[in-house]
């Protein structure tokens, strides 16, 4: 389980080679894990993503693998979408595969995440958060940037959209995106 799940996320090389200066930390509680990264290259655009799926152990794995599917899925068919449209395809893809309806009694499977989406020429950074913060130091200084309050999934707002922050990167800014789990 833990080899297949590992094969799934991104190689070491392509993260030194997408992001030469980056650092995982990454150490399942169990097993296997809730928890993902995943990035992809499109033209100009690096894609980022970490997810906090519901569940641990087995039935989080489950979930991190759909997540993972899913995103490959839409990745493949980007063309210069923005951050929340991706994570608003994302969640209906996700409602979709768990035949979600908003039933009251239904499990609320699904994820929590942040998605970055960088410009490697012109440094123009687009994030969405699903309960997730992108956390940056630019000029010495901490600066939050607040996801939305719900989860990719269903949830009891409907069909709320994602919002998208955008920013410019200077050099020596950093980014940081974490689960809970950290």
């Amino acid at each position: 389980a833990r080899r297949i799940q590992d094969a799934v996320l991104p190689a070491k090389e392509v993260m030194r080679f997408l992001l030469p200066k980056h650092f995982i930390f990454y150490r399942p509680r169990d097993i296997v894990s809730g928890d993902f990264f995943w990035v992809d290259k499109k033209d100009e655009t690096v894609l980022i993503a970490v997810a906090d799926c519901t569940g641990h152990g087995v039935p989080g794995a489950f979930m991190s693998m759909l997540g993972i599917s899913l995103l490959n899925e839409i990745s493949s068919k980007y063309s210069g979408h923005s951050t929340n449209e991706i994570m608003d395809e994302l969640r209906d893809q996700v409602i979709a595969s768990l035949r979600q309806t908003g039933d009251k009694n239904e499990a609320k499977d699904g994820m929590e995440m942040g998605m970055l989406s960088i410009n490697i020429k012109t440094r123009e950074l687009q994030f969405t958060g699903a309960m997730h913060n992108l956390y940056t130091f630019q000029k010495g200084e901490l600066v939050v940037i607040k996801g939305d309050r719900m989860p990719v999934g269903i949830h009891s707002e409907g069909s709320t959209q994602f919002s998208v922050h955008k920013l410019k990167l200077e050099r020596g800014d950093t980014l940081y995106l974490f689960s809970d789990g950290y």
